[in-house]
């Protein structure tokens, strides 16, 4: 009987707190397809946030007067407060719960209207900016205001998911959310991000969803934001762990499966304060019990600059995306001009993507100086290009404040990783220690299936600018010859060879941000043949046989320069064909390919045997956590 009765007065659930909670409707129908969505809730004994609410409320009704307004109460504490619109949902809680997620995304599962945008107490939505976003927001999941958040110089919008994990760029009282796609999405409950799930949101949607901008009006950013939030019940969880949390997948028990002990205890100590405080089940009590033993785990700090998301990606965030929940190491991404020398105690490992930014060599000196673990990644042989081509003399040209930075990180860096033999050779008389990696790739990524596409031929080109390349005319001449040819041309500017043939033979796509939104596309093409041109030069032998592991893992037949880096990787006639710096060599390798369909096909299937062979990510991984296990201190 003891046991019965303990079990009727358990604490009850945030779900059955959600599903009690009261919904009523007021007012005439919605004149706009957009929902506003305003959490009113936190600690209303504090003077401010009363004056920011009622502020808040004054501003609404006098700028949203016609506007659907769902207004979220976060407990009873609130109920004195009138909300004379005069289109309105209200959603009550009974308790409050101190979760803004959690009311948000209730107003979002119930909504009928196919929009929706944010407000708070303090916050200062703007009906004319939201109309503007209105207008560009069809046939995308997110939009928001561009400049309306301070962001680092030389981004372009939109930002894309790999710079969403650095820093975040997009305001959510700023910006549209397709409803039908925040359901998909969901903002997480879990305590841990009672003040980063709009962090947390936004990058999960990023990863598959289609996000628009405009340059709006600078609106005036919120007096109150998450981070300083005066809830009532506030979760004692540090802002790193929680920061760490959202590059774990949402997966609390892998999460807490790869925290160190005393962390873990932490967030089942915070979890369970804010549990009883709130009278509710304890969210963290089932998922933390396991604890990693006989191994140190790893607390990493990715940095990186504003154009180095794609390469930190592809070195590290997809290794350690596999490794979730083995106990090896929790992470997170940051900008180097967004991160302090105070932000640095976390973390027992630092890695430094590619670092030539003024902040770097400060961070790096602040890691010696505390014992933290450093590892430097680079992928490109700086050293030679400042030597050999003119128009990278002024950034990493001999005394040039850029090399100077990244050599004085190669020195300090308990471990330098590089994958390449020549940029390994290079760089031996600065560094401490040099790791040559083998070069590797996510197969999992590019199995996606095939796009409808007429019949014929699918022939081009994927990666960074190389100019009007030979092979690029090649390619303009193998179309104009051939009636059965389509164009692919992903990533840079469409070179003046290939602009007259016009749209409709070729497709023509803009560099892509994310590694996985791009092996989703290309990978959906399945092109026939690929072509990798590049100049014969110390610099860009130096480079990751990318486009070799990429032209492969898609089964397309490859045509290369017969230079380094694919003179080491690619065997003429069995994984690829070579090609000379010249145009007539590039057409005869198209043609040849375009005339015998056993030759595409045997290259593209022996090739693409030896990459899943040799160098899968899954092989890589033991590899690199070798390395990781001696930079970590």
């Amino acid at each position: 009987m003891r046991s019965l009765l303990a079990g009727l007065h358990r604490p009850p659930s945030l779900e059955s707190v959600l599903s009690n909670a009261t919904v009523r409707e007021f007012g005439h129908p919605p004149k706009h397809d957009i929902d506003l969505l305003f959490w009113l809730g936190g600690d209303i004994t504090n003077s401010g946030l009363l004056s920011c609410a009622s502020h808040t409320l004054d501003l609404l009704r006098e700028r949203f007067s016609d506007w659907r307004v769902t207004v979220l109460v976060d407990g009873p504490e609130w109920a004195g407060l009138a909300f004379p619109f005069s289109c309105r949902r209200e959603i009550r809680l009974d308790r409050a719960v101190d979760l803004p997620q959690a009311l948000f995304g209730l107003g979002l599962g119930t909504s009928k209207l196919p929009w929706a945008a944010f407000a708070w107490p303090g916050s200062n939505p703007d009906p004319r900016v939201l109309q503007e976003l209105r207008g560009i927001a069809d046939g995308a999941d997110l939009a928001y205001a561009a400049g309306s958040l301070p962001i680092p110089a030389g981004i372009e919008h939109p930002v894309q998911h790999g710079r969403l994990q650095m820093f975040n760029a997009i305001p959510m009282e700023f910006c549209l959310v397709a409803t039908k796609c925040a359901k998909a999405v969901a903002f997480d409950c879990s305590p841990i991000l009672q003040r980063l799930f709009w962090r947390d949101f936004v990058v999960r949607l990023s990863r598959h969803g289609r996000i628009v901008s405009r340059t709006c009006e600078s609106p005036l950013s919120p007096a109150r934001f998450w981070n300083s939030y005066p809830f009532s019940n506030a979760v004692a969880v540090d802002a790193d762990i929680a920061a760490r949390y959202v590059h774990a997948g949402n997966d609390l028990n892998a999460f807490a499966s790869d925290l160190a002990e005393s962390e873990s205890s932490k967030v089942l100590a915070a979890g369970a304060a804010w549990s009883r405080r709130a009278r509710l089940q304890n969210l963290a009590s089932d998922a933390i019990q396991r604890r990693p033993s006989g191994r140190s785990v790893v607390r990493a700090l990715v940095l990186g600059g504003i154009y180095e998301p794609p390469n930190n990606e592809l070195c590290f965030l997809r290794p350690f995306e596999k490794l979730r929940g083995q106990g090896y190491l929790t992470w997170r991404t940051k900008l180097y001009e967004r991160c302090r020398t105070e932000d640095l105690r976390y973390y027992n490992l630092v890695i430094f993507g590619r670092p030539r930014y003024p902040e770097c060599g400060p961070l790096m000196r602040e890691c010696k100086s505390l014992g933290i673990g450093t590892i430097v990644m680079i992928d490109d042989n700086w050293i030679a290009l400042g030597r050999e081509k003119e128009r990278y003399k002024h950034l990493f040209g001999p005394g040039q404040s850029q090399m100077e930075t990244f050599l004085e990180c190669v020195r300090l860096a308990d471990v330098t990783i590089v994958y390449n033999r020549m940029l390994a050779e290079d760089l031996a008389p600065y560094a401490r220690e040099i790791e040559l990696l083998p070069p590797y790739i996510d197969l999992d990524l590019y199995a996606h299936h095939r796009i409808d596409r007429r019949n014929g031929l699918l022939v081009g080109y994927s990666g960074s600018e190389r100019g009007d390349d030979p092979a690029f005319t090649a390619l303009g001449e193998l179309a104009r010859r051939h009636s059965d040819v389509e164009l692919l041309f992903l990533g840079p500017p469409l070179p003046p060879a290939l602009e007259a043939l016009g749209s409709e033979r070729v497709h023509h796509a803009p560099y892509q941000f994310s590694y996985e939104r791009h092996a989703k596309h290309i990978g959906s093409l399945q092109p026939d043949i690929l072509v990798a041109p590049l100049e014969d030069c110390r610099g860009w032998g130096s480079k990751v046989p990318n486009k070799y592991l990429e032209i492969s893992t898609l089964g397309a037949a490859g045509i290369y320069s017969r230079v380094e880096p694919y003179l080491s990787y690619v065997r003429e006639g069995e994984t690829g064909l070579f090609a000379e710096n010249e145009e007539q060599s590039w057409i005869d390798a198209l043609e040849r390919l375009y005339s015998d369909r056993e030759l595409r096909a045997k290259l593209a299937a022996r090739a693409q045997q030896e990459v899943r062979a040799r160098f899968s990510i899954e092989q890589a991984i033991p590899h690199l956590l070798r390395v990781i296990g001696r930079a970590a201190t």
